[in-house]
């Protein structure tokens, strides 16, 4: 093989590598964009999942609700614990 079908072929797997790592650096970046915006959401998603939890409860048979009837006072505790790291954290 000639030395200029060498250095082709260097150049090829530099311009691949160089390729390569954008590609890994794109993928990192949005990862963390996805971190940072779970972390700044949190409270706001957190309250849906009660919401959702509470509307889920409501729809449950009285027979089942018996079963479960902690769960109120759970979503009361979710909500300070919420509301306690919100003011600390956020």
């Amino acid at each position: 093989m000639s030395l200029r079908r060498v250095d082709e072929q260097e150049e090829e797997e530099d311009e691949e590598r160089r390729r390569q790592r954008k590609v890994e650096e794109a993928l990192e970046v949005k990862s963390l964009r996805r971190i940072i915006s779970a972390y700044l959401n949190y409270p706001d998603a957190a309250e849906e999942d009660v919401k959702r939890y509470e509307r889920s409860y409501k729809k449950l048979p009285p027979a089942h609700k018996a079963l479960l009837s902690h769960h109120p006072s759970k979503f009361q505790r979710i909500r300070q614990w919420l509301g306690d790291k919100e003011s600390k954290d956020f």
